[in-house]
């Protein structure tokens, strides 16, 4: 059950690497500071998951590891309500209503209760409120890149020191909504959450928020 979790749940890592510490305090010194738009950006980022409908398919890669899942999720007068399921090998489930997560793990006849954000999951990568980013990590606005025909904005986030990983992130400039993550060591791609396929906004229907 614990490795199932952690399959589902690999979005989490991205999250740890953005706000983990190294031990280690950043230099008073150092000259380099982050852009006040770029950290900007962020807080839409945390933001985005929270305020808008969406529907859609994304990939997790990670060196020959590749799986895909799908996501629905609902904002209304009730709060939060949404469903995760992956779609390769044994079925596997995160169904949410608002602060309580129930995952559903049917090869072994196992339902688990947890409360909201134990486990994250992709486009909901960063909490709110964010904090200790600027220590950790000069923050860069990019360029604009097209993912699953909307327009983002890249958001680059430097190592201030060697101990941890780059991260990059493409931004919906409409809603804040992250359609892509990557974990970088310098220029290589560590691992990585994209969107493939995606709907944001517009009604969805209740009955796919449901378990199988």
């Amino acid at each position: 059950v614990a490795r199932t979790f952690r399959q589902m749940t690999r979005v989490a890592l991205a999250a740890l690497l953005l706000l983990g510490t190294s031990g280690q305090p950043v230099s008073a010194q150092d000259p380099s500071s982050s852009s006040p738009e770029a950290l900007g950006w962020l807080q839409k980022v945390a933001a985005a998951p929270r305020q808008h409908n969406y529907i859609g398919t994304f990939v997790y890669s990670s060196g020959n590891e590749i799986e895909t899942s799908r996501i629905v999720h609902v904002v209304n007068g009730d709060g939060e309500q949404e469903k995760s399921e992956v779609l390769d090998g044994a079925p596997r489930e995160i169904v949410r209503n608002n602060d309580e997560m129930r995952c559903y793990l049917p090869e072994t006849k196992t339902v688990v209760t947890e409360k909201r954000w134990l486990r994250k999951v992709f486009p909901a990568l960063l909490p709110q409120p964010l904090s200790n980013l600027d220590d950790n990590y000069i923050v860069k606005k990019g360029g604009l890149e097209r993912i699953s025909d909307y327009l983002c904005q890249v958001i680059e986030l430097e190592p201030r020191d060697d101990k941890r990983y780059g991260q990059k992130l493409w931004v919906d400039t409409e809603t804040g909504l992250l359609l892509k993550a990557a974990v970088m060591d310098k220029d290589r791609v560590v691992e990585q959450f994209v969107f493939t396929d995606l709907k944001i906004g517009g009604k969805i229907d209740k009955e796919l928020l449901k378990s199988r």
